[in-house]
């Protein structure tokens, strides 16, 4: 199979990375593509690279991750080497036809140059989140202030049609790609008017995907081992994940107290805590907490694992926060904890809310109910992982 290549131009977010890897795995075993993944922000490439084993394991199978940021070596070189980069994506798309992916990228300053030298059909717009962004208005609120989507940021959500067109009104928004792919029909880019004229998929198949679900399998045994979870009862076994911990200052401090309210209502109860900090956590703010709850320590096990993983030897997985990762848990039948206590306007019901806890005491019953119940149906051996047919000819179309 002759090799393809294709750039992808990653946010400075783990959650466009973690979207893509699916597809990109799919396209690995399909096409033979191989991808160079692009970070802009050296912060986020090194969370990659030391924290976030799993994804990184899965990019380096299929291709190379490259850190863009070289502010270390100085302002001047660091755009050097930034604009010679660039220069030879030119180069090497003009010889070799690579795709080049982007959520978002090639319509902001200082990329939106890029497209000019960049054949239309080999550019790739992607939805940056897997589960999606459903959308019902065109407004939004940061620290008490509202603000407007604009048209064209309206487009990287999903809405119904109607709320599509009641909100988007110019036509002035531009289709500069040849490839739109999301991970769900209601991505508002599909409702473009020269849409049509692009080519469309939708992978709506994400993480169970064959070759996703194939490395996790071929895997996971490693992966438990190297983070000494393969010893624990996966039975009595809970996986814990925070949120921003430490972040945003003393208006965020409730953060802090919630967490300390769930290792109170766990000390009692016989189970393993698997605590997966966010990239962002301020672990000396965490384990400043543990260490106030005496006792707690020795049920927790920290952990680098990729949430998949986790949901596949827990039985519960539990939640101080509206994380994402809250739905991916509910979609393999994991059930979600989440913890509120008394901040009801900071820790919000949506569609992937299943059991919300406003105090301690009913926290406690969810727990010791659910591990009673014992009925996930996600868990260590894999029984569950549901193929899609092969996708490989949908691809070669696409992506010929």
């Amino acid at each position: 199979m002759k090799k393809k290549h294709a750039v992808v131009f990653l946010k400075n977010k783990i959650i466009s990375f973690d979207s893509i890897l699916p597809l990109a795995i799919e396209l690995n075993r399909c096409n033979g593509f191989r991808f160079e993944f692009l970070i802009w922000q050296d912060e986020t490439y090194r969370t990659i690279i030391n924290d976030n084993i799993v994804i990184r394991d899965m990019a380096l199978d299929i291709g190379s991750i490259k850190n863009i940021d070289k502010r270390k070596y100085g302002r001047i070189l660091n755009k050097v080497n930034k604009l010679l980069s660039v220069g030879m994506i030119i180069v090497k798309h003009w010889l070799r036809n690579d795709y080049i992916f982007h959520f978002g990228a090639l319509r902001e300053y200082p990329l939106r140059v890029l497209p000019y030298f960049i054949r239309q059909k080999y550019i790739v717009l992607c939805e940056s989140s897997i589960l999606g962004r459903y959308i019902t208005d065109n407004k939004y609120t940061v620290v008490d202030k509202t603000y407007t989507y604009s048209d064209e940021q309206f487009h990287y959500f999903r809405s119904t049609n109607d709320i599509f067109l009641q909100y988007v009104k110019s036509t002035d928004v531009p289709i500069i790609e040849g490839v739109l792919v999301a991970f769900g029909k209601d991505w508002n880019w599909f409702k473009h008017l020269d849409s049509n004229k692009c080519k469309k998929l939708v992978f709506d198949q994400g993480k169970k995907s064959k070759s996703y679900s194939m490395f996790l399998e071929n895997n996971i045994d490693r992966y438990l081992r190297e983070e000494g979870l393969d010893k624990l009862d996966h039975s009595r076994s809970i996986s814990f994940i925070l949120g921003h911990i430490g972040a945003g200052g003393e208006r965020n401090n409730y953060k802090n107290e919630l967490l300390y309210e769930v290792f109170l209502a766990l000390l009692d109860i016989n189970v393993n805590i698997i605590l997966k900090p966010h990239m962002y956590c301020d672990m000396d703010i965490v384990n400043s907490i543990i260490d106030s709850v005496p006792g707690i320590r020795k049920k927790i096990h920290i952990t680098k694992l990729h949430p998949q993983i986790l949901s596949k030897i827990s039985v519960i997985g539990l939640f101080s926060n509206t994380s994402t990762v809250r739905c991916e848990f509910k979609e393999c039948k994991l059930p979600v904890v989440q913890y509120r206590g008394k901040y009801l306007d900071k820790v919000s019901e949506d569609h992937c809310t299943q059991y919300m806890c406003d105090d301690i005491e009913s926290l406690r019953a969810h727990i010791l109910m659910l591990l009673d119940k014992h009925n996930s149906m996600c868990r260590t051996g894999n029984k569950n992982i549901r193929h899609y047919n092969d996708t490989c000819k949908y691809l070669s179309h696409i992506f010929c």
